[in-house]
């Protein structure tokens, strides 16, 4: 990974929405959405081709979705 950031609803309060964004030195941009906002509880995944392809608003190249049974109570590190 290059760099990154966690994005957050910070104006809305009841808003459970938490994600992290990281760059990667391939170009490629990996998305994680907390499962309900909560990395505790699990996270999806997404990859996107390009920094482009991620602000363009493309779909995805390859995504598992928070709310998918493999996202609830897996690790960080499993990614």
């Amino acid at each position: 990974m290059s760099w990154g950031w966690y994005s957050y609803d910070m104006d809305d309060p009841d808003n459970d929405y938490c994600a992290k964004t990281d760059i990667h030195d391939d170009g490629t941009v990996h998305r994680y959405e907390g499962t309900y906002g909560d990395f505790g509880i699990g996270h999806g995944h997404a990859v996107y081709g390009s920094m482009d392809d991620y602000l363009d608003g493309s779909e995805p190249d390859w995504v598992r979705s928070s709310y998918h049974p493999s996202s609830y109570g897996r690790a960080w590190e499993e990614r």
